[in-house]
């Protein structure tokens, strides 16, 4: 899901985040906010990916679509390199089964960073 804002916010909102605001000022910049989905895309199997095309008419006007097909390219690649089976992962598999998951309250899964 994507919230897109209005332009004329969107640079105050990157020099001033909503929790440094008083609430008078909180109250008068709030963004009117649309949801867009993006669809999932399970072209190549049930892993946590997202359809790069097309893109969701909401967004059509407010963004390049190559830049939008760009930024859900990079969401992929993130969501891809989380859930690569690796040695480290199957360590920190094994080490989780082997302390009841206890471990996990001390270190951040490979999934988490």
């Amino acid at each position: 899901m994507i919230c897109c804002q209005n332009k004329d916010l969107v640079d105050s909102r990157l020099v001033t985040t909503p929790e440094a605001m008083q609430p008078e000022d909180r109250a008068q910049r709030s963004p009117v906010c649309d949801r867009i989905f993006i669809q999932r895309d399970f072209s190549e199997g049930t892993a946590v990916r997202f359809q790069t095309s097309p893109m969701p008419f909401q967004l059509r006007g407010r963004i390049n679509p190559t830049r939008y097909a760009e930024a859900i390219g990079q969401l992929n690649k993130l969501f891809d390199e989380a859930e690569a089976i690796s040695p480290a992962v199957c360590f920190e598999n094994a080490l989780g089964c082997l302390t009841a998951y206890l471990a996990f309250l001390c270190i951040n899964t490979h999934y988490e960073k």
